[in-house]
């Protein structure tokens, strides 16, 4: 149908509608609904909070990206490895397949958007910007996620299929002082005593088999019903995170006092396992997956394991000299930090 005449009012949106080349519907009249003010920000920070999770199912496939992940349910072949092993079980037209290369990436966060971005970019950022741009963090933190993930090699036959692929990982949630301070500087007698940030980054390596099988179902309505599996071999190649931190801090017109400890743990490299498990079931016009990734799974960082405890403290002599512009060659903090051994990092 094509649309002409447009008339809003405050709850409906009227169109004079008609089918091209006939008779049928010209100039009916239709209405519809009112669609309630929901903030664009706030849907599409949804979209990302869901979108770190679907994209944790690792797919390089162009089409489940422009899917936004939602592919579970047609990822077939090669495909099917790491978004849902059941869908091996589906009869195919043809039996064998290859992929040779892919890669993907994604960034998401709980707060901004790109639209955000383009807006507050080259733009002075006046009081009530910073206002605006510290309500939009919508709890005490700002979390951030950001993975890079690259298929070399898929084949399947039939019911089963092989894969190997390697992907990096890093999240992240900085408290809301953090964004406060950078937005609106250390302001006068007001003291400031967070956690700034927990952090975790990592590059694995994995190689999966998987098998998928057909279930016996007599239900007319039900036209398959499927379960897969796909086991993975993890080789963990770096790991870093932040794992604790505490910073303390309070300017007053004479002195400023300020102090941290950070905790790192890193490590060269681990190995680990994982299991998927999915089931499909196709009705006469519609199709249902569930697919649990990392049911069971663990990696074991073991190499070359590594604490590193940093403190630092402002030194009130240099932060005179530095107000004064007398700092030279001075440093403004005094730090120590020191590595030990640690034991072994679990991650799941």
């Amino acid at each position: 149908y094509q649309f002409a005449n447009t008339k809003c009012c405050k709850n409906t949106c009227k169109y004079v509608c008609h089918k091209p080349g006939t008779g049928f519907g010209r100039n009916a009249t239709i209405s519809c609904p009112k669609i309630s003010n929901f903030n664009l920000k706030n849907l599409v920070t949804i979209i990302l909070l869901f979108a770190t999770a679907i994209f944790a199912q690792n797919s390089s496939n162009a089409r489940s990206v422009g899917l936004s992940g939602a592919y579970s349910c047609l990822a077939v072949g090669s495909e099917a490895i790491f978004i849902n092993p059941a869908n091996l079980s589906y009869p195919l037209s043809y039996t064998t397949t290859i992929s040779v290369f892919g890669i993907s990436g994604q960034f998401a966060n709980n707060a901004y958007t790109f639209n955000d971005y383009e807006f507050y970019n080259g733009r002075y950022i006046s009081y009530p910007d910073k206002k605006a741009l510290l309500s939009s963090i919508p709890s005490d933190r700002l979390f951030i996620n950001g993975s890079v993930y690259a298929h070399a090699l898929g084949f399947s036959h039939k019911s089963f299929a092989f894969s190997a692929s390697v992907f990096t990982a890093a999240h992240s949630n900085i408290a809301k002082e953090v964004i406060d301070l950078a937005l609106n500087g250390n302001q006068i007698n007001r003291e400031y005593s967070f956690k700034p940030a927990r952090a975790e980054g990592y590059a694995i390596g994995q190689i999966a088999a998987s098998y998928g099988t057909k279930l016996p179902i007599a239900s007319p309505k039900i036209k398959h019903m499927g379960v897969g599996f796909t086991a993975k071999y993890l080789r963990g190649f770096s790991y870093y995170a932040v794992a604790n931190s505490a910073v303390y801090t309070k300017t007053e017109i004479s002195k400023v006092d300020a102090y941290g400890n950070i905790l790192f743990n890193e490590s060269t490299g681990g190995n680990g396992y994982g299991l998927d498990m999915s089931s499909t079931i196709l009705f006469n016009k519609s199709r249902i997956s569930l697919v649990l990734e990392n049911a069971i799974s663990q990696l074991i960082w073991d190499e070359e394991t590594k604490a590193t405890q940093y403190h630092f403290q402002l030194e009130e002599e240099n932060a005179e000299k530095f107000f004064t512009s007398e700092l030279a060659g001075d440093s403004l903090f005094t730090s120590t930090d020191t590595s030990y051994a640690r034991g072994d990092i679990y991650t799941n």
